[in-house]
């Protein structure tokens, strides 16, 4: 296959990439153990795999930047790419990462019905997280007002948070021009 990735390598590979760091905090960091932005974007690079469409490289590296902390350089692409389902939940994750939970209830209000509702439903219930899920669905808005709660489960949002991040990885690299 001449070096061409495919299947579920690349989205091993590109996770093996953010786990470097270990799972990000709730907060904005930094944290220790995160990659300098050149490093995460070498990183990046040699993990993806050759026929990535350009709208997959750049939100599979914004959501690289955004693990490892590089908050600033993880928005211009996002916001590069607004309008775009995938960027405007990266778009929420990245304000609520940094603490502007209004901003990041608004770009999940923007998001409603995303694909990844669905997916978290089963983590966010195997966390213990009840309360975040109807219908069958995780429901982000209620995760972002969760931590406004006094006595937050932070240990549980920041693990749904990394499984919300390993998800949008395989699906940006699945359904690269979804």
């Amino acid at each position: 296959m001449s070096g061409e990735k495919s299947g579920a390598k690349p989205a091993a590979a590109l996770w093996t990439a953010l786990q470097r760091a270990g799972e990000p905090g709730l907060e904005r960091g930094p944290r220790p153990g995160v990659a300098d932005e050149p490093a995460v974007r070498a990183q990046v690079a040699a993990a993806m795999p050759t026929a990535t469409p350009e709208r997959a490289r750049d939100l599979l590296l914004a959501a690289a930047l955004l693990w490892h902390d590089h908050l600033d350089a993880a928005h211009a692409i996002i916001q590069a790419r607004e309008g775009d389902a995938d960027a405007d939940w990266l778009h929420a994750m990245l304000h609520r990462r940094e603490g502007d939970l209004a901003n990041a209830g608004y770009w999940f209000d923007e998001v409603a019905g995303h694909p990844l509702e669905a997916a978290l439903a089963a983590p966010a219930l195997a966390a213990g997280l009840t309360e975040l899920v109807e219908g069958g669905r995780w429901r982000p808005r209620a995760g972002v007002a969760a931590l406004r709660a006094p006595g937050a489960r932070r240990g549980a949002l920041a693990a749904l948070q990394a499984e919300e991040f390993r998800l949008l990885v395989v699906r940006l690299l699945q359904a690269p021009t979804v």
